[in-house]
């Protein structure tokens, strides 16, 4: 359980070598930084889906920033985006693949396969506490409900508007304070 907690509260600082998330159908600025380099280039850009839509573009070199304008027309997927480069001098060449997010908001969102698991989890626990009568695993699992109600309001979920997102996020918040403090009352009336 707790461990679950943990991994909530991380995963949004876990992620692959990223340059950003955009907004769909806006340009996006795809840069790469090389101090030595006489060039870089983008070897490939490819889709969510990994099929390759651009190969071998030239970029434009602003100091020791290399980028390239990728119209909005490369941008009506959501979802993670590859762009590979390759860069260097006469002597020395190097060479990587980097990702990039388009989502409907231009902002990091959710998962929605995690939040369907978080989702799961909590009502599970806390529904799993309360009829059976544990107090303690009613107040975990509505804690976990707050904390994901809090999460998805401020960030989002893929693939959901922002009100049905905000509607989730209430329902989440509401219930979690429910299952939270409504054992917890009870538990003290009975001391009592």
């Amino acid at each position: 359980m707790f461990g679950m907690i943990f991994l909530f509260m991380t995963m949004s600082f876990v992620s692959s070598e990223s340059i950003g998330t955009f907004k769909q159908n806006e340009n996006v600025e795809l840069y790469q930084t090389c101090s030595n380099c006489t060039y870089v280039d983008f070897t490939s850009i490819r889709y969510p889906n990994s099929s390759t839509f651009l190969t071998n573009i030239s970029t434009t070199k602003d100091g020791s920033y290399y980028y390239y304008i990728l119209d909005s027309n490369y941008t009506t997927e959501t979802g993670t985006y590859t762009y590979c480069y390759e860069g260097g001098n006469n002597v020395e060449i190097a060479t990587g693949c980097l990702n990039f997010e388009i989502t409907e908001t231009g902002e990091e969102e959710f998962d929605t396969t995690y939040a369907i698991i978080i989702l799961l989890i909590s009502f599970g626990t806390a529904f799993t506490g309360f009829f059976g009568k544990n107090i303690w695993v009613t107040v975990i699992g509505g804690i976990i409900m707050i904390f994901f109600g809090i999460y998805t309001m401020t960030n989002g979920i893929v693939g959901f508007n922002n009100q049905l997102t905000e509607v989730i996020s209430i329902i989440s918040i509401g219930l979690g304070f429910f299952f939270t403090l409504y054992p917890l009352i009870e538990w003290i009336e009975d001391l009592i």
